[in-house]
């Protein structure tokens, strides 16, 4: 028996310091409880906007920062383990940069493109400079869904209420559908296969 704050090591031949020492305090499924949480945003925004505010927008931008986190975490928790989850740890590296790379492909769309066909748009984007900087920014460090902030109106709120033309949302369509392809059904699949 190991005394206080110590446990058998993975062998059972020692007694280890116990480095996590709020096992109480354990969060089981964090990212499924965020995921809820931000979709509880995003539903109670659709109800206090009086379905002014774009749900499924809203929901996907949101849930792309759980997506992000999650994979980040898998990468990390699979290069520390014990066991040996080297081909987790290299996969999991390997859709982070797919990620990234879809994220600075957004950002040259964005500036070769999207931001100049849409006259709205560009006019609203001018008087929101700040907001349209620190959006563009983290799309472009976390995800490029996060983008979808801009027109998608989360609680009504100005900075965050782009006016745009119908065909705006679906010009950027086509980065979602690379997303759920080349990023989403890999993650799904990789971790079906070599994590259970």
């Amino acid at each position: 028996m190991c005394p206080f704050n110590y446990e058998k090591s993975a062998d059972g031949s020692a007694c280890e310091l116990n480095l996590y020492l709020l096992d109480k305090s354990l969060v089981y499924y964090p990212f499924s409880c965020a995921a809820v949480a931000l979709v509880a945003i995003s539903v109670s925004s659709f109800a206090a906007t009086k379905g002014r505010s774009l749900i499924i927008s809203n929901t996907i931008a949101l849930l792309s920062l759980v997506e992000v986190s999650a994979l980040i975490y898998q990468t990390y928790s699979s290069y520390v383990s014990k066991r040996s989850y080297f081909i987790v740890t290299m996969a999991s590296f390997g859709l982070l940069l797919m990620h990234a790379g879809l994220n600075l492909a957004f950002l040259v769309y964005y500036c070769l493109k999207l931001k100049h066909c849409d006259r709205s748009f560009n006019h609203w984007r001018q008087k929101n400079f700040k907001t349209v900087a620190a959006i563009m920014g983290l799309s472009t460090i976390v995800s490029f869904k996060l983008f979808r902030l801009l027109y998608s109106r989360l609680f009504a709120a100005s900075p965050l209420s782009a006016a745009v033309e119908t065909s705006f949302p679906k010009r950027i369509q086509v980065f979602g559908y690379a997303s759920i392809v080349l990023f989403s059904v890999p993650l799904i699949a990789f971790d079906i296969v070599f994590l259970y």
